[in-house]
């Protein structure tokens, strides 16, 4: 990829144009593929693709000299090769803009999916077709084939393609302002109301990602009225065992369709013109996520949310307790602030998550500092307290982290009152000085490392002297009542025992 960018000034971006890479680069590209195709589909073709300029259009180029090699990548038995084939195809097919050829590979590979008997070379095909889908609105009318197909898939891999095709139509369909045709809509339904959990679970994300992705205005359509309408009761009705055991649907990996429903709702939802929104608001998914207790509900109990393991199960986590935070006030207790502590530090969970982590607790922030901040730092000392007394069956102890990362969630909390002093600093000043107060124990090294309060302040945009001195009689009560705590935290292990005996709180 260095080397391709590297030529850019020199060939790619100036001298390169659609008639020279037919001409000269695509039959060179054809022949290399098949006596290399490691090399090839691992590096060199994504690379050129990206160097040359977006206005070239590869359409021919794919139809008469790729596409051929590219789908027989597809039968190799190499990982290599087939991972690069995917990565290829993305990126040439991203610079097609002829909707005629655009349309007639679609047929093809949508050919080669109903042709295919092999899982897994089926669900490479579908990606490919997915890839293609989402960029190329021509490929509207296979969408039909396609749903029909997905209604019968067995394979866990070609379904989750598949369904990324419907809802790429379904999505274009509702922004054009227009029905999805039947075939989308049956196509849904039956994933969502389906016996498998894992099937469940595809559609319900496919179904939230195009409510999360549709503006306000667009929500509040006839069209996208109607479409919510046939759908969220089928998938509310068919997770609401979820409620009543959590544990295990989080064991069997089927707790997702319960994040999205639950940020569905309660973000997206929650003002749209929905007929039966009244209604669908008091089902038992509903309501047990916007319990209080951490042992009641599913969205707040380590022993549900430590079982995610996929990226998007942990996004749609993050966003349902946001919603939460949003709707019910009441519902930003320590058992919240714990479930998104684990979220921004746990091992096990992916880096995109725990960026969605971040930027939601510096939206919250920005929204609610004097709630959002009082709620983390009382999470924080129950996480200390977890970890120095070494407690099983806790959120820190599930995190495997201890106090390692805690670090990272001062950074939107600074951004976000940062935010608020540049806003408005003479009506939001002594706003953020109260939670920069409020932090002013827990930021220190011996307790949480790579944290400062100085630092805190100044990312803030406070004076951290002219803070302490305007108000050192603040400063000096946050210190001593925090000051018992912060010892008791450090105490040696053989002191321990008596400490875990006693009754005050934390």
């Amino acid at each position: 990829m260095h080397l391709g960018h590297g030529l850019d000034s020199f060939f790619a971006s100036s001298a390169m144009s659609t008639e020279l890479f037919e001409r000269e680069l695509a039959p060179s590209i054809e022949k290399a593929m098949l006596r290399s195709p490691e090399v090839v589909l691992s590096g060199l073709l994504p690379a050129v693709v990206t160097a040359i300029s977006p206005n070239i259009d590869l359409s021919w180029s794919l139809k008469k000299h790729l596409l051929k090699p590219l789908i027989s990548a597809v039968k190799s038995s190499s990982a290599t090769v087939r991972e690069g084939c995917l990565t290829s195809f993305e990126a040439v097919i991203a610079r097609c803009q002829n909707p005629d050829t655009q349309l007639e590979i679609g047929q093809e590979l949508s050919k080669l999916v109903k042709e295919t008997k092999a899982p897994d070379t089926r669900a490479l095909y579908s990606h490919m077709l997915a890839s293609l889908t989402s960029r190329c609105s021509a490929a509207e009318s296979l969408s039909s084939d396609v749903a029909s197909l997905a209604s019968k898939e067995g394979n866990e891999q070609a379904l989750d393609s598949e369904a990324k095709v419907v809802r790429f139509q379904v999505f274009s369909a509702l922004v054009a302002g227009k029905k999805p045709v039947e075939a989308l809509i049956k196509a849904f339904r039956q994933g969502l109301s389906d016996k498998k959990p894992a099937t469940r679970r595809i559609w319900t994300l496919q179904l939230g990602d195009i409510v999360w992705s549709l503006k306000a205005d667009e929500l509040s359509n006839s069209a996208a009225s109607s479409f919510l309408d046939e759908t969220l009761e089928v998938a509310l009705k068919a997770c609401n065992d979820i409620a009543s055991n959590p544990v295990a649907a989080a064991q069997s990996g089927s707790i997702a369709p319960a994040y999205v429903l639950t940020a569905v709702f309660l973000e997206r939802l929650r003002d749209s013109g929905m007929k039966s929104l009244s209604q669908l608001l008091k089902s038992p998914i509903l309501l047990n996520a916007q319990a209080l207790d951490d042992k009641v509900s599913f969205l707040t109990s380590h022993r549900v949310y430590s079982k995610i393991t996929s990226a998007d199960e942990a996004i749609w986590c993050v966003r349902a307790l946001s919603a939460v935070f949003r709707t019910s006030k009441s519902a930003a207790n320590v058992a919240w602030g714990q479930a998104m502590l684990f979220m921004l530090t746990s091992t096990t969970i992916s880096p995109r998550a725990r960026q969605e982590a971040s930027a939601s607790i510096q939206t919250l922030c920005f929204a609610d500092a004097e709630l959002l901040v009082s709620t983390i730092a009382e999470s924080l000392w129950h996480w200390l307290r977890s970890v120095r007394l070494e407690e099983k069956d806790t959120p820190a102890a599930a995190a495997r982290t201890g106090v390692e990362r805690l670090y990272q969630i001062f950074r939107p909390i600074s951004t976000a009152l940062g935010k608020l002093m540049s806003a408005d600093s003479s009506k939001n000043g002594d706003l953020v000085r109260r939670q920069l107060v409020r932090l002013l124990v827990l930021c220190r090294q011996p307790l949480l490392p790579r944290v400062t309060w100085i630092d805190m302040c100044i990312r803030s945009g406070v004076d951290p002297s002219s803070l302490v001195a305007a108000d050192p009689d603040l400063c000096i009560s946050e210190a001593r009542l925090r000051a018992q705590v912060s010892h008791e935290l450090h105490k040696s292990r053989s002191d321990r025992i008596d400490l875990a005996c006693r009754t005050d709180p934390i």
